[in-house]
């Protein structure tokens, strides 16, 4: 794998890692973000490093490098924010570890900017970070799955892994760590009880039932599917017998349909053979992570990732819950308030205010994007940062880099914002909304 950069840059990073003295990591908050942080950590821990982490929502001043620490390191940001590294790159050195659109690049004897630049969906910054710790601590290999839990995070996996996240996905089934299966990706498919995943699915929207756990009872009723099994344990999704599944993915599907939504509804799941419960499962340890980075419970995310599974996985359970009841209440929102989603064309707008989360937002229109009948493929999102600024939150289900749309944008509003092939953001202030939402529609224009 290492075979994607020279390896005299392996060596240059090593360098900058033995020869500090003290390191500042800075990571975003979503599970890409907290599983970098959390393989550079245990790379840093394994070399017995002097060092901190910070885990931010965006990279917005570069008052963050005002520090003592002679070493910063930033995963999953960093390549949108050069311009902010060059007014510090004489005084310290930096490693970027980022699979975003740069701006304002720039080289520098004390900059390494660990970011290939190929096709964005086949790399994440956990992949990255993966390759880089596992290079320099052989060791950390055994953390192989955090490498693709960002990718399933930032939604690299619908349409199946490229490039670097495919070589450790290939790598990790060939070491036996991980087995790929297809059903109902569901959070909460090994861990929750069947009516309580069905109930709180947003990512397969289920009319209905999806937020209403006693419609959720009387639909398994209906079916004939009891809610425990022979020795009185509640059943989950993983442990339903194949006909009681046949008939509620077919009753799943009549549903949509009904509904005008899309009938496929079945995935690949991948599964982790050395993990029990809601470890077992990839895709429930991203929304674990983005539950943590979502409601600020940053360090039970990073501990989470570097093996502290005994004590941060208890005390995710109660931010899981506040984490499922905020999407409930914005969806909830978004299907009552007809002033807070608008749909012009194939674009799906929200308009969230201060009455969405600004770390949820960008959510928000990925659950809307997947179950909607309106066949909207793009989505663009606001919601209240500050008094003075709005996060900007995008995806899309089109085969074009909504990152390089928002690159454009905000280069041209002087605002910080990118991302990638499905996914992107920035921070805007509130009087430049229009403008922002004039330019976006321009410019998506000239990619479809």
């Amino acid at each position: 794998m290492e075979s994607f950069f020279p390896p005299e840059l392996f060596n240059r990073i090593s360098k900058f890692i033995e020869e500090a003295g003290s390191i500042l990591l800075l990571s975003h908050l979503d599970a890409d973000g907290l599983s970098s942080a959390g393989l550079i950590s245990s790379l840093l821990l394994r070399k017995n490093k002097n060092f901190t982490v910070r885990i931010l929502k965006q990279l917005e001043d570069s008052k963050e490098f005002e520090t003592s620490n002679d070493l910063i390191i930033i995963t999953d940001m960093g390549s949108g924010q050069l311009n902010l590294v060059r007014e510090h790159v004489n005084n310290k050195r930096f490693i970027i570890i980022d699979h975003h659109q740069d701006q304002n690049y720039f080289e520098h004897e004390n900059l390494i900017h660990f970011n290939p630049c190929l096709n964005d969906d086949s790399y994440s910054a956990s992949s990255l970070s993966y390759l880089i710790a596992s290079s320099l601590e052989p060791s950390l290999e055994e953390l192989i799955h955090l490498g693709l839990i960002g990718a399933v995070g930032d939604m690299q996996y619908k349409k199946g892994f490229k490039g670097l996240n495919l070589e450790i996905l290939e790598k990790a089934e060939e070491k036996k760590v991980l087995s790929i299966l297809k059903g109902l990706d569901i959070f909460g498919r090994v861990s929750k009880p069947v009516h309580e995943a069905l109930a709180y699915s947003f990512e397969i929207l289920i009319p209905g039932v999806s937020g209403n756990e006693s419609s959720a009872i009387e639909l398994l009723s209906e079916l004939n599917i009891d809610l425990k099994n022979s020795e009185g344990k509640w059943k989950t999704l993983a442990t339903l017998e194949e006909n009681e599944m046949k008939k509620l993915v077919t009753n799943i599907i009549m549903r949509r349909l009904a509904n005008k939504l899309d009938s496929n509804v079945l995935s690949d799941i991948i599964v982790l053979n050395n993990k029990q419960g809601v470890l077992s499962d990839l895709k429930e340890w991203s929304v674990l992570l983005n539950a943590c980075g979502r409601q600020g419970a940053y360090s039970l995310g990073v501990l989470l990732c570097m093996g502290f599974e005994d004590y941060s996985l208890p005390l995710i359970e109660k931010v899981i819950k506040d984490y499922k009841r905020l999407i409930v209440e914005a969806m909830n929102l978004v299907q009552s308030d007809s002033s807070v989603l608008n749909q012009e064309g194939s674009v799906l707008i929200i308009n969230g205010r201060d009455k969405i989360k600004d770390t949820i937002i960008g959510t928000i229109g990925g659950m809307l994007l997947k179950n909607n009948g309106s066949k909207a493929e793009t989505f663009i999102g606001f919601a209240e940062r500050d008094s003075d600024n709005l996060k900007v939150s995008c995806r899309t289900l089109k085969d074009y880099n909504i990152g390089e749309v928002l690159k454009t944008v905000c280069e041209e509003l002087e605002c910080l914002g990118g991302g990638h092939k499905f996914a992107g953001g920035a921070l805007i202030p509130k009087n430049k909304q229009e403008d922002f939402l004039k330019l976006f529609k321009n410019e998506l224009e000239k990619h479809l």
